[in-house]
């Protein structure tokens, strides 16, 4: 009965273990292949303890939905716009960034979308919310983008 425990213990781990490197692969594959744009946010809900953020968003003439439970923190109303990071070889890749937030006074993002964030601020903070990830502990598991 003990080495069922155990089993179910290590499966667990590994599972938890192997999707945790497979989101951490694809935030560096978007974070390699960046192209910002903007989005609004068109839902907030809370699943296991965690805030996830329901958006939706525009590039090359498109318009794509995402869902994120990472980088949603600071996200609390439905309609506000972010910028979102975009995976520029897969345009269904993406993450919305909630210490980022999109003005449309200020800000202009064309169709293809930016190489930067237009406010060296704003870019800052999407810089350090990446690393603060891939020096994680899991993340540090990774090769460098």
């Amino acid at each position: 009965m003990k080495k069922k425990y155990i089993i179910l213990i290590l499966l667990f781990l590994i599972c938890y273990l192997f999707f945790g490197f497979l989101v951490k692969y694809k935030m560096k594959n978007i974070k390699t292949n960046e192209v910002y744009t903007f989005g609004e946010v068109l839902k907030i809900s809370h699943v296991q303890g965690s805030r996830a953020a329901d958006f939706r968003y525009f590039i090359e003439g498109k318009i794509f939905t995402g869902s994120s439970m990472d980088f949603t923190d600071n996200i609390t109303k439905e309609g506000s716009k972010y910028f979102v990071i975009v995976n520029k070889n897969n345009l269904e890749q993406a993450y919305i960034l909630d210490c980022c937030p999109y003005d449309e006074s200020k800000h202009f993002v064309p169709s293809e979308g930016l190489d930067k964030i237009p406010d060296a601020e704003l870019q800052k903070k999407a810089d350090e919310a990446f690393e603060e990830i891939f020096n994680s502990p899991l993340g540090r598991l990774l090769p460098p983008y």
